[in-house]
């Protein structure tokens, strides 16, 4: 368990209403947590009149782990997230920054002009995966084109950002049709979105040829270090035989800081 979460109030559906803006507030990245399956039962109908037992998960099992469709906004959310990084959001003085800078939108070496995103998104065997146009047509404004193979393209033009002041992963876009507050946290390839209190987790799929220049997909006869390392002895010669558990290298950890 790494948290508890305990509300207060003099009736019970007042505390659940509590308990369900609680539970809005949580982002958790880095472990799986069941803050979304808490949520789906705090709403459920049957919990909230207090038809509660030992069988209620597995007697409303559809409904709890029923799973939607990811909205289209998402993934225009990650990749605008993606493409205006820390040190763009930090500031729009830049006038080479995606934002436009204080000269405004103009010039083929401003902005991003025309950028592609894929991202993936994984149901238990089930992959899917979305390509994300954007293109630049004004000082912070864009227009998206988010589409799939088994989906309806949906486009979204004249789509403007606004940034949290001190919170870089914090963005707001206001699309034609609403306004929505997102926090993106990306770890390596992996990028995750909360929006409306819900958490979607995408990847960034990895180009074929980055897997074979790491020789990440042929591990047979190589070493791979789990943390950054420092080689201080190599024990063999090229060419020489070895038997099993002959010491080969000495290396050294090295401690990384964030």
């Amino acid at each position: 368990m790494i948290a508890k979460l305990i509300v207060k109030a003099e009736t019970r559906l007042l505390a659940l209403q509590k308990l369900r803006a609680a539970l809005e507030e949580y982002e958790v990245v880095g472990m799986s947590t069941n803050i979304d399956f808490l949520k789906r039962c705090a709403s459920h109908p049957a919990f909230i009149a207090g038809d509660v037992e030992t069988g209620f998960i597995e007697k409303h099992r559809e409904d709890l782990f029923h799973r939607t469709p990811t909205p289209k906004e998402v993934f225009a959310q990650a990749a605008l997230g993606l493409l205006l990084n820390d040190s763009l959001m930090s500031t729009t003085s830049d006038p080479f920054s995606a934002l436009g800078g204080e000269l405004g939108f103009g010039g083929p070496n401003l902005g991003i002009q025309s950028r592609k995103v894929t991202l993936t998104e994984k149901h238990g065997e089930e992959v899917a995966s979305f390509d994300v146009n954007i293109v630049q047509t004004d000082q912070a404004k864009f227009n998206i084109v988010v589409s799939s193979r088994d989906s309806e393209a949906v486009t979204y033009n004249d789509v403007s950002i606004e940034f949290v002041k001190n919170q870089p992963k914090k963005l707001t876009v206001f699309y034609p049709h609403t306004r929505i507050e997102s926090t993106i946290v990306r770890a390596d390839d992996a990028v995750t979105v909360f929006l409306r209190g819900t958490q979607y987790n995408l990847v960034v799929p990895r180009p074929s040829w980055y897997e074979k220049a790491l020789g990440v997909k042929d591990l047979t006869h190589s070493v791979v270090a789990p943390m950054p390392c420092k080689v201080l002895r190599i024990s063999v010669k090229e060419g020489q035989q070895v038997e099993k558990d002959d010491p080969l290298l000495v290396i050294e950890s090295m401690k990384v800081s964030h």
